[in-house]
């Protein structure tokens, strides 16, 4: 397709530039490895899916364990039950000799069979014993993240009973951590709004409104740039439980508690994730909040 062909270009030339010497008289961040690598792992993903195996594998010469895995992500859309077993066998490796970045790639792997092969009840059931064993290494946050997207599969496949039964593992995986608010909340939120895509849409308000309890308690210990961060969610979720008001009361605070810091950089950053997430949430701003948002904006100084 043409404008897939001019993405994938357009994203090769920006990584080509993150390898290339700074133009002379113009002053850039430091390019990091971790950027260029970013880049072509996510071109190596497209290819892969596409089928472009050798191509993948070529964009993926040399990458860091952070990155090695996009080709492999990108190859699980396509692949027949016969090829799962080397990607199980990479997990069990990884889990084994302790390593955090291959296990993170090899879990995605197995979440995404575990969504294509779904209606395989039987192999849906050892990739889930599988990705429980395999992620020993793995911090809270990120297993976590991979049982947010097993949820998500059950309830892709109209499984909202499965749904649930996944839910209270991961409910009862977050309250087992230690946390800043603003590395709960989003889960908090998340959790939530999988909880009213299963049918619990009473009990998912409850722990939106618990989460918020969370952040007033623990407000006073957040660095000022990272408040917005948490309530944002929060927002978006009551937005999709149907409660307009409250996604526009805690929409407001997020904005006010990003224009608190004096720097314009931050707060040109949460007014961005401020607007982009009103955005992604389908919420209208009303008339007070759109001027608060003009005004923000006004008082930004160059070049933000």
């Amino acid at each position: 397709e043409p404008f897939l062909a001019r993405a994938l270009a357009e994203a090769e030339r920006c990584a080509a530039q993150l390898a290339g010497p700074e133009p002379e008289g113009q002053v850039f961040e430091s390019p990091q490895d971790w950027h260029q690598e970013r880049i072509l792992g996510s071109i190596a993903r497209v290819r892969a899916r596409l089928g472009d195996d050798a191509e993948a594998a070529r964009l993926q010469q040399g990458a860091s364990d952070a990155e090695a895995g996009h080709a492999a992500l990108g190859r699980a859309e396509r692949m027949g039950a016969d090829e799962i077993e080397p990607h199980l066998v990479n997990l069990r490796e990884a889990a084994r000799i302790g390593n955090f970045e291959l296990a993170r790639g090899a879990l995605a792997v197995v979440a995404r069979l575990h969504a294509r092969f779904y209606a395989e009840v039987e192999l849906r059931t050892r990739l889930e014993q599988e990705i429980r064993a395999g992620w020993r290494p793995v911090p809270l946050p990120e297993r976590l993240e991979v049982l947010c997207t097993l949820v998500a599969s059950a309830l892709e496949h109209s499984d909202s009973a499965h749904a649930r039964e996944l839910l209270a593992e991961a409910r009862a995986a977050l309250a087992s951590g230690r946390w800043e608010p603003d590395g709960r909340l989003p889960f908090d939120a998340r959790l939530a709004g999988l909880r009213h895509r299963a049918g619990e849409t009473s009990e998912a308000r409850i722990d939106l409104e618990a989460g918020l309890a969370f952040y007033a308690a623990e407000r006073a210990r957040l660095v000022d740039i990272f408040r917005a961060d948490a309530l944002r969610p929060l927002a978006e979720t009551f937005a999709l439980v149907g409660e307009p008001a409250r996604a526009a009361e805690l929409y407001g605070r997020a904005l006010g508690e990003g224009l608190v810091n004096p720097n314009a950089c931050p707060r040109a950053e949460d007014l961005i994730a401020t607007t982009l997430s009103m955005a992604e949430a389908g919420f209208e701003p009303d008339a007070e909040l759109w001027k608060r948002l003009e005004e923000a904006r006004a008082g930004l100084v160059a070049p933000w």
